[in-house]
């Protein structure tokens, strides 16, 4: 992250880390560099030295955004991950979907952030990362859920353990990384935590009330909706959900 803000925020930067160096390598630089006479006319200052060593590097184009475009960082879990984000006012995308949990989240966010200097509400900057299925009935809901993220998590992102975050103690702590036994069993378990939201507009409505509030006294400012329903489903399928989550839901909490 540090050699990213450099590199968004000069017109050419160095840097030398412990895992890290730009030039490489830092110290002597990048020697032999076959077109010194542009880099020198139409370089940033400080790129070229007197020996036609680079000594930085340029980036370009510059960022549209000034000082540089915001910082969103997924947060899957990890409570470092999250000070991290709050002591940089940079929006954590959080993971975590049971409701005492995110709301601990959210409130750890606003507090860090409040004491390097950030004054957030509840909720505000943060986002949650969910995903969303919609049906006339719950069983069509479920059904669709099952086929789409369940599908995904149980046959793809799950082997590389992204289903952990579901895990509860009473599951084999030997089976890791954690699969189930179906994909609508995953399904379920993720029904069960709050990250898979599914049913009715109704269902999904009683749903967004607590969520928006940060199951607390909160305003969520963001919403990412895992939407994964292409490639397992015909386009008319993602049209309707889509048409369902901008005409339904989203009215109510504009």
């Amino acid at each position: 992250m540090e050699i990213l803000l450099k590199a968004w925020t000069n017109d050419a930067f160095e840097h030398k880390g412990k895992y890290f160096q730009v030039p490489y390598p830092h110290d002597t630089g990048i020697q032999g560099w076959g077109a010194p006479g542009y880099t020198r006319q139409f370089g940033a200052p400080g790129e070229i030295d007197a020996d036609d060593v680079i000594r930085k590097i340029g980036v370009c184009p510059r960022p549209y955004q000034q000082p540089h475009p915001p910082i969103w960082v997924p947060v899957t879990g990890g409570m470092p991950s999250l000070l991290n984000c709050a002591k940089n006012a940079w929006l954590p995308w959080i993971w975590e979907s049971d409701p005492a949990k995110f709301l601990m989240m959210c409130s750890e966010y606003q507090r860090v952030a409040a004491e390097h200097g950030h004054d957030f509400a509840l909720g505000e900057n943060c986002g949650a990362v969910r995903a969303v299925t919609i049906g006339d009935t719950y069983d069509e809901a479920f059904a669709l859920a099952a086929a789409t993220t369940g599908h995904d998590y149980q046959e793809y992102f799950g082997r590389f353990g992204f289903l952990e975050i579901f895990r509860n103690p009473q599951d084999d702590p030997n089976r890791r990384p954690l699969l189930f036994d179906s994909n609508e069993a995953a399904t379920q378990r993720m029904i069960e935590k709050g990250y898979q939201i599914c049913g009715t507009v109704d269902q999904v409505k009683r749903h967004f009330e607590k969520l928006v509030k940060c199951h607390g006294s909160g305003n969520l400012e963001w919403l990412s909706w895992n939407f994964f329903y292409q490639g397992t489903t015909p386009r008319n399928v993602q049209d309707r959900q889509l048409e369902l989550f901008a005409t339904k839901i989203m009215p109510e909490f504009r």
